[in-house]
């Protein structure tokens, strides 16, 4: 028969206060069950644990040795309920995530701020990779969940959106459109432009629309990461064309989107978990906060205007 925490406990008490009586009291039990107790484990283990008398117990030099590791027990289990507790409140734990090198450079610093401030004990880890990867660097590591986005539904991952923006032209402050609230494809043409390479998703899916409707995008450069587009276009050098979401205020401030319309092409950011596995407590905090900060600065970006000169 194994021994119980119980009866551990009980051996613990006794030793502290020297007394099957003031043992009782602490474990508020009767004093008989604490013999009993003690009488269980020393069956169990065939040693003696106390010298005892009508006033007081005196550990033997088993009882010492029982009690050292009886403790030791008792107070990884402290600590174990301690964590265990701290998980499950999401005050403590680990949150580790994919997210495509756009989403991760240009949106998840004010994600990553807040839920540091907000749960400072939360450990994370963020893996940034392309986003035609995400997927697979999800189901190849043990990250809880990616966030990016992919085009269409894919075996064994559900979507969960997080954000959808309509494509738009990037501008500057003062750049000669600063005034209009939208642009059409035909218009962007006779501008100065920046667009991701041909091999990434998202200008994947402008060319394939475009030829739908018998129009071809010719940026003017062209650019393998959302924040190389973006720091250009602070400088003035072209209108990137990205989502209306992928536009950091807080680091371009400056910068106003342009719905791009005839066609209207929209692109969702997406919260990418495997099928069938759970979120820990933390990770369920980090999706309902990354939910709301996103959406705050997306509408920030669509409200925004352009100063009067």
């Amino acid at each position: 028969m194994n021994s119980t925490l119980r009866q551990l406990e009980a051996l613990v008490a006794i030793n502290r206060t020297g007394s099957m009586t003031r043992a009782a009291e602490e474990l508020r039990i009767t004093q008989a069950a604490v013999s009993l107790l003690l009488r269980q484990l020393e069956l169990q283990w065939g040693v003696t644990m106390f010298d005892r008398t009508t006033r007081s117990c005196t550990p033997t030099v088993a009882g010492r040795d029982a009690v050292q590791a009886a403790e030791r027990i008792l107070g990884d289990l402290r600590g174990l309920t301690h964590r265990m507790r701290g998980l499950s409140d999401a005050r403590s734990g680990t949150v580790a995530f994919v997210a495509s090198a756009g989403a991760a450079s240009a949106l998840m610093p004010t994600v990553l701020a807040e839920f540091r401030a907000t749960y400072p004990d939360i450990d994370i880890i963020m893996r940034d990779v392309a986003a035609d990867q995400i997927v697979s660097a999800l189901l190849g590591s043990d990250a809880e969940f990616a966030i990016g986005s992919v085009d269409g539904p894919v075996p064994d991952v559900s979507l969960t959106p997080l954000v959808k923006g309509r494509l738009s032209a990037i501008g500057w402050p003062g750049c000669p459109i600063a005034k209009m609230q939208s642009l059409s494809w035909n218009d962007l043409a006779a501008l100065p432009t920046i667009a991701m390479h041909r091999d990434t998703l998202i200008r994947a899916q402008i060319d394939r629309r475009l030829a739908r409707d018998g129009k071809k995008l010719i940026p003017t450069h062209e650019v393998s990461l959302i924040n190389t587009a973006l720091s250009m276009t602070a400088k003035g050098i072209g209108y990137s064309i990205l989502p209306s979401y992928m536009m950091p205020i807080d680091q371009y401030p400056g910068l106003i989107a342009f719905q791009l319309v005839r066609p209207t092409i929209t692109r969702q950011l997406s919260w990418i978990q495997q099928t069938g596995r759970s979120l820990s407590p933390a990770a369920q905090r980090f999706q309902k906060l990354t939910i709301r900060v996103l959406a705050h600065a997306h509408a920030a970006v669509m409200t925004r205007r352009a100063e009067p000169e």
